[in-house]
């Protein structure tokens, strides 16, 4: 009976075990939330700093970035919580997704709980956000998932970086057989419901990038192929014109050098000291534990079933106390519940945070939601990104408040910059494509719809689009 008030005494003097608390870890182009203490999150930013580093290093771009919102990334247990509601593959360990609600990525933890081992997956859709952001190509699916998983592999270390390594996945698969014939990998558009055969196409992707960057002259001929798609040219034609003529063998050919031990080889680059990275590492409160992700879901856009049953969960957790968990909920209520609560929610905020973006653009919407009040709709827009010059969903909710074809030159100029800010949300690109068209600049609109086009997953319109496709003839 001692030893057991014993335990029990420290047990209380002790507390029960301590939960592990989202922490967010923010950098210049970053910013990470993750469960744990704040300096693993804090390291896994400084590595995505470094990737981005020297993705601008390689490619020349990336000055124009820096005056883009931050990347949002969230390092889950469970990436089911991330996407409810949508069966997912039992072999997806992350994903990334671009929607007007905004543009986040999603990673399974580790089996520590933490993302050091989900890096690679971290770094792929990196690569997929920085490639996104260069519309200036057409980009083809094949390249944008071969690129991701060459880059997925970089390592950065105290007096090294080391890129092009190869990824022990993808070579399973090309080991495994057998391979898809080049004109399929070429065609690709980033969709496949057979899993074996896009595991096989992310494999063969991988070598054909791999193949095309670290051959003589390759860089040089997926330059002209990338130049060609982007001026509409189909992509095998322009492959078979500018890559490699004979198609027939090309498999044989990468066989080859997929069995040649050379051509695993990757590239090292020696260095004095690792990059400087400024990073501020702030933990969220405990409700975050039940929040977070309902939040962040809502606010990408989600089913009114499915966003009707994370509003009773975030109902169910509020505290009336906790300023984050009402904001959540003032989300929950304007998307899923009572617009009406979630004004009167957003009004109390706003006395005390006066120049929130974010709850400026609720309100907004709110607004308009409860008696389309375009005015003071507006109003509120413009608030939100003169507070938050890169809230670009603020930008584009205030342009959908005109007519497409009612547009003046200065509000162009805000659907424009929005679109500037995150080119890699497709549905603002076709928004401002069809005003462009509108305006009869056509060759202007054509350059926004194309790497849609030819990209992963073509082109998506929400279906309550309140504007209308860019007609293919415009082209």
């Amino acid at each position: 009976m001692a030893l057991l008030f014993a335990v029990l005494l420290l047990f209380l003097l002790c507390g029960s075990p301590a939960r592990a608390e989202w922490q967010v870890a923010e950098s210049a182009h970053f910013r990470l939330f993750q469960k744990g203490d704040a300096e693993p999150a804090a390291e896994q930013v400084r590595q995505l700093e470094e990737l981005h580093a020297l993705l601008a290093s390689l490619t020349g771009a990336g000055g124009e970035a820096r005056a883009r919102p931050r990347l949002d990334l969230f390092i889950v247990e469970d990436l089911s919580e991330a996407l409810p509601g949508v069966a997912l593959s039992p072999g997806i360990r992350g994903f990334y997704r671009t929607t007007p609600g905004g543009i986040a990525v999603f990673a399974r933890a580790d089996s520590t709980g933490r993302g050091a081992g989900s890096q690679h997956v971290l770094f792929h859709e990196v690569t997929h956000h920085f490639l996104g952001a260069d519309w200036a190509h057409a980009y083809p699916a094949w390249y944008v998932e071969g690129l991701a998983e060459y880059f997925g592999t970089a390592r950065f270390l105290p007096r090294r970086i080391d890129y092009g390594r190869v990824d022990q996945a993808r070579l399973a698969w090309l080991l495994k057989g057998p391979w898809l014939p080049p004109e399929d990998v070429l065609r690709w558009r980033g969709e496949s419901r057979d899993p074996a055969r896009t595991s096989m196409l992310y494999a063969q992707s991988w070598l054909l990038t791999h193949w095309l960057l670290r051959t003589p002259g390759g860089p040089e001929r997926l330059s002209a192929y990338l130049s060609a798609l982007t001026r509409g040219e189909d992509p095998v034609l322009a492959f078979a014109q500018h890559v490699d003529p004979d198609l027939d063998t090309l498999n044989s050919r990468l066989a080859a050098y997929f069995s040649d031990p050379r051509w695993a080889n990757f590239t090292r680059v020696r260095r004095e000291r690792p990059l400087e990275v400024d990073v501020s590492v702030t933990a969220l409160p405990p409700s975050a534990e039940r929040l977070l992700l309902p939040k962040v879901v809502i606010q990408q856009g989600i089913d009114q079933a499915t966003g009707g049953k994370l509003l009773e969960a975030i109902r169910a957790g509020a505290d009336a106390n906790d300023p984050w968990a009402m904001r959540a909920l003032a989300l929950a209520e304007l998307r899923h519940g009572d617009a009406g609560a979630a004004l009167a929610m957003l009004e109390t905020m706003l006395q005390r945070a006066p120049g929130d973006a974010e709850l400026l653009r609720w309100r907004g919407e709110a607004r308009l939601k409860i008696s389309g009040n375009l005015e003071a709709a507006r109003g509120d827009f413009r608030a939100a990104f003169a507070a938050e010059p890169g809230d670009w969903r603020a930008m584009v909710a205030y342009v959908r408040t005109y007519p497409p074809n009612a547009l003046d030159p200065e509000t162009l100029a805000v659907l424009e910059r929005g679109w500037t800010l995150a080119p890699q949300v497709k549905e603002t690109a076709v928004m401002l494509a069809q005003a462009l068209a509108l305006k009869g600049r056509n060759q202007e609109a054509a350059r926004l719809v194309q790497p849609i086009i030819f990209g992963p997953h073509g082109v998506f319109l929400p279906p309550r689009a309140t504007w209308l496709a860019l007609p293919l003839q415009a082209r």
